[in-house]
């Protein structure tokens, strides 16, 4: 009857330790798996400014410069490869009206809007 009560008291301390430790990882890997989410589902919203031959990309939220080409397509290739920001939405305000682009792993693609 002893061993039988042992045995019990066994298996509900190694369940609740089980549950316990079950518990506190998932709750440590929901909080990792939701920041993870957050930084990779966000991409900058970019401005594109053309002066003096070149083509400078300003983050539009912070205002922070991010890099600087004489072409479009190089502003893809140097966000992508010295920024390794993959995929930005940019807004080149013309005199006329917005032309919008996505730069995705350093190329060029028109917005569509609909």
């Amino acid at each position: 009857m002893n061993a039988a009560l042992l045995l019990l008291a066994l298996v509900c301390l190694g369940a609740g330790y089980y549950l316990g430790i079950r518990s506190a990882l998932t709750a440590e890997l929901t909080k990792n798996l939701d920041q993870f989410i957050k930084r990779k589902s966000s991409f900058p919203f970019c401005i594109a400014e053309y002066e003096d031959g070149n083509y400078y990309l300003y983050d539009k939220e912070s205002q922070a410069f991010l890099c600087q080409s004489s072409t479009m397509a190089g502003l893809a290739e140097e966000l992508s490869n010295n920024r390794k920001i993959n995929i930005a939405f940019v807004l080149y305000p013309t005199g006329i009206s917005n032309l919008m682009f996505w730069f995705i792993r350093g190329k060029v693609k028109p917005a569509e809007v609909q």
